[in-house]
């Protein structure tokens, strides 16, 4: 269980060791801190712990199956954006998984890049929900995350994408 500082954390449960290590390996190329581990009781373990940005978590694993889990989690408040990964097709275990809170669903096989995009749009989607309206920087700069756009005493600052992402990541990251 390696950790990398400053990104965005991502806790796998995953039995499959050599599937996780293959995500493991991908995230981590892609600039992600990656988490894994390999039965129900070890993962709520750490997601008791530590605060992580996304849990991925499979569903047919050892001791707490993966629906355990994320019932147990939700319950206790934790409401980290989850991704349920399965080799099911049922629509059944689709239904389940959204009833218990899941954020998506991901049947296996999947490829790899489809994982990061869809990790990439809970964290974006999460991030612009811990904001209400508009979030004060400073006694001069507001950030309106709904519109992604940055204020200076009320008039607008035209932003470059790479400094929007800049402002975001640093919004996101604030107090650390």
């Amino acid at each position: 269980m390696k950790s990398q500082k400053n990104q965005p954390k991502i806790l796998i449960l995953e039995d499959d060791r050599i599937l996780s290590s293959t995500i493991y390996e991908y995230l981590t190329e892609c600039g992600y801190d990656v988490l894994q581990v390999y039965d129900g009781n070890d993962f709520l373990e750490i997601a008791y712990e530590q605060s992580c940005d996304i849990f991925l978590i499979d569903v047919n694993v050892p001791y707490k199956n993966g629906y355990e889990v994320l019932k147990e989690l939700r319950k206790a408040k934790i409401l980290t954006p989850t991704i349920v990964i399965t080799g099911s097709c049922s629509i059944d275990d689709l239904e389940k998984a959204y009833m218990l809170g899941c954020d998506d669903y991901l049947k296996k096989p999947f490829e790899l890049l489809e994982l990061k995009y869809r990790l990439q749009t809970l964290l974006k989607r999460d991030f612009m929900k811990r904001f209400v309206d508009f979030v004060s920087i400073n006694d001069d700069f507001d950030f309106c995350a709904e519109t992604s756009k940055l204020y200076k005493q009320k008039n607008e600052v035209l932003l470059q994408n790479k400094e929007l992402k800049i402002l975001k990541t640093l919004l996101q990251k604030r107090g650390e």
